[in-house]
């Protein structure tokens, strides 16, 4: 029997909508989403440099070794960490959406693109009741991405479209990706003693119609709406089958999937579970990833603005049409005007009476 690592259990209090970094008077919201088999607490995570690391825990370590506790203790949130992302944009709400995915394992869920979208927009128009007129940026890895964009197709009638001003994507499968919905990798799963969903990695399948539709459709919409999107690639092979230790390496997602036309594309020295992890300020990857951020926060307001700026044009329009209905009406009285009929009664009989004015004289009947 095959040796699987199996994923750590997600805990109920991680799931649902969680505020990362607050300020004062934020002007801007960003949420992130993380993809299938991600714990919560650890997906945008990294251990720090081991200088870094001896730094913080100089004290610690004279007195005693570290624990396991530590470990994930000690890991960096790039969404939250002062020095990261919150030092970059210091007027923004940052906010992570956490679901469970674990689609393989003793506690393996049923992972459904619908139902996540569904509820990832429910909690961002509750969060957002106050502020539903406040810009709005999405971050989603691999499936999150996914996850985001049918949120945004289910959202065209409410806020959350209106407020949405710019998409970045990290590694998103938007054409699928053989390597993880192969039968093989869920038959090891099998062979090991695990659980596991095929029905969860469905919508990961090359062929995916629903997800070939979403996609086309959040294309649509972000070039109507004047939505950036921002899409990132990995550059590096990837371990497909980590969970039992194998060494094989492939590509998760490759740069055709990852990609959408029209978009801003970005490739980074990275393998796909990198691709959402970063710890030093200074690094390349990271600081590539978080001037774009940076630059989509910064312009959220203007694209707003020329939002609002485009509805007074429309409303123009409906004036033009509204003044040629009131010409026709008018035009449409005057010549009722014209006809001066009328109904009389004689004899308990009803006729019309009435005259139009002609080149050849009056017209009676």
């Amino acid at each position: 029997m095959e040796t699987l690592k199996m994923p750590r259990q997600i805990d109920p209090t991680d799931l649902g909508i969680h505020i990362l970094v607050d300020c004062k008077r934020p002007v801007i919201d960003i949420v992130a989403v993380h993809g299938l088999g991600a714990t919560p607490s650890t997906t945008w995570t990294k251990a720090p440099k081991p200088q870094e690391h001896l730094d913080r825990h100089t004290e610690l370590s004279i007195t005693a070794p570290p624990t396991r506790a530590n470990k994930f203790e000690d890991r960096i949130n790039w969404l939250s960490n002062p020095k990261m992302l919150p030092a970059n944009v210091t007027d923004a709400r940052i906010m992570a959406f956490n679901y469970d995915s674990n689609w393989y394992g003793d506690d393996a869920i049923k992972v459904r693109l619908d139902h996540v979208a569904d509820d990832l927009r429910r909690k961002i128009l509750r969060q957002r009741k106050d502020c539903s007129s406040r810009p709005l940026i999405f971050i989603g890895h691999c499936f999150g991405g996914l996850v985001i964009e049918k949120a945004l197709i289910q959202s065209q009638m409410s806020k959350i479209l209106d407020g949405t001003t710019g998409v970045v994507l990290l590694g998103t499968p938007h054409r699928g990706t053989d390597n993880v919905t192969s039968g093989e990798l869920l038959q090891r799963i099998l062979r090991a003693g695990a659980a596991g969903e095929a029905a969860s990695l469905t919508v990961l399948r090359t062929d995916n119609e629903m997800v070939l539709d979403a996609v086309h459709s959040f294309s649509t919409i972000t070039r109507e709406r004047n939505i950036s999107v921002h899409c990132f690639f990995e550059q590096k092979s990837s371990k497909v089958s980590k969970m039992f230790g194998d060494d094989y390496k492939d590509f998760m997602v490759d740069e055709k999937s990852a990609i959408l036309d029209g978009c801003e594309r970005y490739g980074l020295p990275l393998d796909h579970y990198q691709l959402n992890k970063f710890s030093d300020p200074e690094d390349g990857n990271w600081r590539q990833l978080s001037e774009v951020i940076t630059d989509l926060c910064d312009n959220a307001g203007q694209v707003l603005a020329k939002r609002k700026n485009d509805q007074p044009s429309t409303s123009k329009e409906n004036e033009v049409r509204a003044e040629r209905k009131r010409k026709r009406k008018r035009e449409e009285e005057k010549q009722i005007n014209n006809f001066s009929g009328r109904f009389s009664t004689k004899g308990g009989k009803q006729f019309i009476g009435g005259s139009f004015n002609s080149e050849g004289g009056t017209m009676n009947f």
